[in-house]
């Protein structure tokens, strides 16, 4: 399947203080794809240079991980 935009790719900060290379997260490239974490991790969406990147955002609330 194929990309209808370029850019717009989400990256994670190392969970570790002492390590520098940023996670992206490749997995959710085909469209229609998901990706689930928990909103307490750093992260951001680099800009969309071509096209139109669409996404759906949502939060679950529930009782704290034990």
């Amino acid at each position: 399947m194929t990309l209808q935009y370029k850019g717009g790719e989400l990256e994670f900060r190392p969970p570790h203080p002492n390590e520098e290379k940023i996670h992206v997260c490749d997995q959710i490239l085909p469209k229609g794809s998901l990706v689930v974490f928990p909103s307490f991790v750093p992260h951001r969406v680099k800009p969309v240079t071509e096209g139109e990147r669409y996404s759906l955002v949502m939060w679950n609330l529930g009782n704290p991980f034990v």
